[in-house]
Formats: C-alpha cells, structure tokens, sequence
C-alpha cells in the first residue's frame, strides 16, 4: 500500500467550465507556473497602467489579451472569437474555479487561521481590560 502524502487531501482535481458553448478543462497549476503565469500578468497589467485611456492601444489590449492569459489557464485552445462568444460571468466563473483549484490549501488554513486571530483578539481585548483596571 501506498503512502499517502499529509497534504494529498488539499491537492484539488481538475474541473471543466463553459465560456460561451464551449467546455474548457482547468487543471492544478505547479508553484513554477503559478509564478511564471502572475509575473506576466503583472508586467502586463503595470504597462497597461501607463497608457492613455484614449489611446488605441488599450482597446486592442483589452480586447486580445484575455485570450492569451486564458490559454495559460486552460487546456484546451481558447482563441478571440471563444473570448467575443463568452459572456462576463463566463469568465468570472473561470476565475474562481482556478482559484478553488491552485489555492485549495488557503481555503482549508482560513478556517485555522481565523480561529487563532479571534483568540489573539480576546486575548488582547482582555489585556487592555485588566491595564484599565489597574
């Protein structure tokens, strides 16, 4: 018998989403691609930022360039007339199932988390209780 890894249970499985009418299948990404893949989108957020918002560039950035981040994500080819035929909540939806998938382990340390930071709270709040008394 195998012996299964402590974090096996966070590792989330992949899921297949619609955009437009078409299936799209989205897959866990390594730490590897989840950087490479957010450090593009950062270069080319920060050079969107520079731009005029009456220049024609950003049109054609707005339009072309959810198609290139979006075959990042997915495995199958999602081309500019997939991203014209998809609707907003098409792609929001793409955007929180990729999240549930490759951040799974967030999901279950919030839980714990949140639980230690009331506790520090309280702890707090009855510190500053016991200095008013004083």
């Amino acid at each position: 018998m195998a012996k299964r890894s402590k974090t096996d249970h966070m590792r989330a499985k992949e899921e297949k989403v619609f955009l437009g009418q078409k299936e799209f299948t989205i897959k866990p990404k390594t730490n590897g691609e989840l950087i490479e893949l957010m450090e593009g989108i950062q270069k080319d957020w920060d050079g969107a930022l520079k731009l005029d918002t009456e220049d024609s560039k950003l049109l054609e950035i707005i339009s072309t360039e959810p198609a290139k981040y979006i075959n990042k994500i997915v495995d199958e080819e999602y081309t500019q007339d997939d991203w014209k035929k998809s609707y907003p909540d098409d792609i929001a939806e793409l955007i929180e199932v990729f999240k549930d998938i490759n951040f799974t382990f967030l999901k279950k340390l919030s839980g714990p988390i949140q639980n230690i930071m009331n506790y520090l709270a309280v702890q707090n709040l009855e510190k500053q209780g016991k200095q008013e008394k004083e």
